[in-house]
């Protein structure tokens, strides 16, 4: 086993584990050298999503987290970039593994050629942000009982933060959630809590 790739952040050393040809793991090794293997199983690559050790990589190469504790890895040979919860819950969140591309876009429709890093900007985060309000109002449309074709007017409490990533990505998300009308405001009095990463803010779905 040949230690190829170390960074330090958070206090905490994170490990790619060469073996066999292939990184197939993802491990941390913190100040009193206990090594954990946070997502993957050696000698066993792919790419499939999981949790923990029911995950797959395929030579994960570049190592990043957000202040929320998540860490985001490229997926070298996947050609995908990937995100790992602090529940060890392992998501594909842009690529789509096998297929070889330099086309921006927005989740499986962005291509990557083996990236190697994951330094997270201010778009990507946005995006990420994106993707996880697009997630809560689909959920929120079936329990209001919409049908799939029915058209939504989305009202969003501002916080700060989802104000940004709605407005660079808002083509995306009214597409994704069949909005036709949406309005960001100071307050809500009604609506639903949601919470995610550094996002505290409220929804409220009506048909249109």
């Amino acid at each position: 086993m040949k230690l190829n790739y170390i960074f330090f952040e958070f206090k905490i050393m994170w490990l790619l584990i060469f073996n066999s040809f292939f990184y197939t793991k993802i491990s941390a090794q913190c100040n009193n050298f206990d090594v954990t293997t946070i997502a993957g199983t050696i000698r066993t690559p792919g790419s499939m999503d999981g949790n923990g050790t029911v995950a797959r990589f395929f030579s994960p190469f570049g190592v990043s987290t957000d202040r929320a504790g998540n860490i985001y890895v490229a997926d070298f040979a996947n050609h995908t970039i990937r995100k790992i919860t602090q529940e060890g819950d392992v998501t594909t969140i842009a690529g789509t593994a096998g297929i070889i591309g330099n086309n921006d876009g927005v989740g499986i429709s962005a291509r990557f050629n083996g990236p190697v890093d994951v330094t997270i900007d201010e778009a990507l985060k946005n995006e990420g942000i994106a993707r996880e309000l697009v997630n809560r109002i689909q959920n929120l449309r079936k329990e209001s009982g919409l049908e799939v074709t029915d058209k939504i007017e989305l009202r969003i409490q501002k916080d700060g933060n989802v104000e940004k990533a709605i407005e660079s990505n808002k083509a995306y998300l009214k597409s994704e959630t069949l909005t036709e009308i949406l309005n960001l405001e100071e307050h809500l009095e009604e609506g639903t809590e949601v919470t995610f990463d550094e996002i505290q803010t409220k929804l409220f779905i009506q048909k249109h």
